[in-house]
């Protein structure tokens, strides 16, 4: 009887195995980085363009036909933003690719088959645009990512004074702003949001024992202005 339960055990374990290997049937990433639900690209507003690129994993045993669906949660007034997909671009009123790109299972789209693109047109400001993709022939097999296109301004004789230290960090990094912070967030290089804190104080310790070495991105808001600062983990 224990032998059997045994058997009966690995043979369960397995399936959870198998189901969690194909639990997510598109997977999405960038420069050998996942990303998950979410990515940020820092630019200013004087910028031509900023683009987000990424790369799409059909992470199941069959082929899929690949299809790209844009929707704009939140869009800067004056801003234009549109999407190209399998050797297309689409226009800014287009917000469903027409083409698809056919990947084999376990097979990764190319750089450049996929890339969103922003023009903010010298406005200021944060963009949240999502973008979906999915096989046209099941969409319940889906990714999506909310792309954050967020510009700053440039300097001027009201720029707040900000400290931030020590820098390479190790345990902890310590912001003294002269003014109030209302948020603080971190992004590691590729994009992906870490930390998101409400702080609404001009001082604010953050811990940094859990992050990986690396370059990370520092962006604190205020109410009238975004900074943006790159800090080390070591």
């Amino acid at each position: 009887m224990k032998n059997i339960n045994v058997f009966l055990f690995l043979v369960f374990s397995l399936q959870i195995l198998s189901l969690n290997v194909y639990s997510q049937p598109l997977l999405l990433s960038w420069d050998g980085a996942t990303i998950n639900d979410s990515l940020l690209v820092l630019g200013s507003s004087t910028d031509n363009e900023l683009v987000a690129e990424l790369i799409v994993t059909n992470n199941t045993g069959s082929s899929m036909d690949i299809k790209v669906r844009r929707t704009e949660m939140q869009i800067v007034d004056g801003s234009i933003n549109y999407f190209c997909w399998a050797d297309n671009c689409y226009p800014p009123n287009i917000s469903e690719s027409i083409g698809y790109l056919s990947l084999a299972g376990g097979q990764s789209s190319l750089e450049g088959d996929f890339s969103g693109h922003y023009v903010p047109n010298n406005n200021y400001g944060d963009s949240y645009i999502e973008y979906e993709f999915f096989n046209m022939n099941n969409e319940d097999e889906n990714v999506k990512v909310v792309v954050q296109f967020a510009t700053i301004t440039g300097i001027n004789e009201n720029v707040p004074i900000v400290k931030i230290y020590p820098n390479p960090a190790t345990e902890h990094i310590t912001i003294n702003l002269s003014c109030i912070m209302n948020t603080v967030k971190l992004y590691d290089y590729t994009g992906s949001k870490i930390i998101e804190e409400v702080v609404n104080s001009s001082f604010y310790k953050m811990n940094t024992t859990y992050l990986c070495p690396g370059i990370y991105i520092l962006r604190i808001s205020t109410d009238k202005r975004v900074i943006v600062k790159q800090i080390i983990i070591k």
